[in-house]
């Protein structure tokens, strides 16, 4: 629950990424370049701690290879709209929206969605139009979409 309360009160766009995360994407970083070479375009949904993985997997590139980089950000890459039920306990979601439980089970966990919020599905459909998007914009570059 110490986590929780860093996060109480901020908005999750602004959210910062952990020197973990950093870490973390140091080593994908790593990993994708001797996996897959350079690219052209990478792409991140425009929340810090995207943007911020973003560049710490470009840091594996020679500053050459980064400043090639086209980054753009999209927001139908952002993460699932958690809704009023963000940074709640199952306990605090439990007693604000105690009929809760029973939509979940009764629609069941790709179609439900939480109060406010989105469901699996809802991401499903953005993600795949945004995809469906990259078809005819970026037919001829090597995309990164982390």
């Amino acid at each position: 629950m110490e986590k929780r309360g860093v996060l109480k009160g901020e908005a999750d766009h602004l959210t910062q990424l952990t020197d973990e995360g950093w870490s973390q994407a140091r080593t994908v970083g790593a990993k994708l370049r001797e996996t897959f070479g350079a690219f052209d375009v990478a792409f991140h949904s425009g929340y810090a701690r995207t943007a911020d993985t973003a560049s710490g997997i470009l840091e594996a590139w020679p500053e050459a290879d980064r400043e090639r980089v086209e980054m753009r950000q999209h927001l139908f890459l952002r993460e699932r709209d958690g809704g009023y039920t963000f940074n709640m306990t199952s306990s605090e979601a439990k007693e604000s929206f105690p009929w809760l439980q029973d939509y979940w089970d009764t629609f069941g966990p790709f179609y439900s969605r939480p109060p406010g919020g989105e469901s699996l599905a809802d991401v499903a459909t953005r993600v795949h139009l945004f995809l469906e998007s990259l078809k005819t914009e970026f037919c001829h570059k090597r995309l990164d979409t982390r």
